[in-house]
């Protein structure tokens, strides 16, 4: 590790009209500089990225707004505060924004031969290393404490002269908020009322309700309920209950569900046509393509 490598902090407008901001200590190479963090910010529809595999270790948090992943264990819907882990060698395809003003972090990680982190301190790097390696869960909510250790990064002044400090330091509390999260059975902090909801809607998914209708659990009116709804897990009700049939429909599609058509009724939808447009909405593919690649993003 080399400390006299300057830190680098630079933004871009990408081709889809969104803001990219890098941050790493050396000279900047996407890929090549560890560990190298960005944030975009999107405001314009960002095109799903290929599905892909590399040596390094990809870290994905969700600052604001929502997107979609697909892994290798199917769809995976973040909202903020989600975090999503790709491990070396794990095929994972970029994002789909299903959310206006979105804005996600990433974090890559590379590996020395005996483990360590590339680009920390000799300790650290073996400490965290070792830390990233086990971790048994690959999504889950990560809290607040990650997002500041993003922004902090962003208000690193790279005249300062402590900034590769500043910036390393910023890496590691990171990934100890991220262990710890991993680690904890919290889940994203939701009243008992919504709470229960969310739950019902997950468990009955796929049979037909009025989704309002949960208001009368809640002793909510309708309206109230939307909107503490909204405010506690991000999305309106009626959203939540159609990610749930589209990650449940993507699974069926996964298993060998072979005849869409049954797919679309067995997951909950009323119609083919209407799971061709929802499915498509959430995650980037149709049906169709979905089941002929599944999570490659073809």
């Amino acid at each position: 590790m080399k400390n006299s490598s300057p830190y680098t902090a630079f933004h871009v407008v990408n081709r889809s009209g969104n803001t990219e901001s890098s941050y790493c200590v050396g000279r900047h190479k996407y890929a090549h500089v560890y560990p190298y963090c960005t944030v975009i910010e999107l405001k314009h529809p960002e095109p799903p990225h290929i599905s892909h595999a590399h040596d390094s270790c990809e870290m994905h948090f969700i600052a604001r707004g929502r997107m979609v992943f697909h892994t290798e264990r199917g769809v995976e819907f973040l909202s903020a505060n989600d975090a999503l882990i790709a491990m070396p060698g794990e095929r994972h395809g970029n994002g789909y924004c299903t959310h206006a003003r979105t804005v996600a972090c990433m974090l890559m990680l590379g590996f020395e031969k005996d483990g360590s982190l590339t680009g920390l301190e000799p300790e650290s790097a073996r400490i965290l290393g070792r830390g990233i390696r086990t971790m048994k869960r690959r999504r889950f909510y990560a809290g607040p404490r990650v997002l500041e250790c993003f922004n902090r990064i962003r208000r690193i002044d790279r005249g300062d002269p402590y900034a590769v400090l500043r910036y390393r330091m910023c890496i590691t509390d990171m990934l100890i908020a991220l262990f710890d999260a991993e680690a904890s059975p919290q889940q994203r902090p939701l009243s008992r009322e919504i709470r229960l909801s969310s739950s019902y809607i997950e468990k009955h998914a796929c049979e037909r309700f009025d989704v309002d209708a949960l208001s009368a659990r809640t002793n909510l009116t309708p309206s109230g309920f939307r909107h503490r709804f909204l405010r506690e897990t991000g999305m309106a009700p009626k959203e939540y209950l159609m990610r749930e049939r589209v990650r449940i429909a993507a699974e069926r599609i996964r298993r060998g569900g072979s005849d869409l058509t049954s797919v679309a009724y067995a997951s909950g939808f009323s119609s083919s046509q209407y799971f061709t447009r929802i499915f498509k909405r959430y995650t980037g593919q149709s049906p169709r393509d979905y089941q002929s690649s599944p999570g490659t993003f073809a």
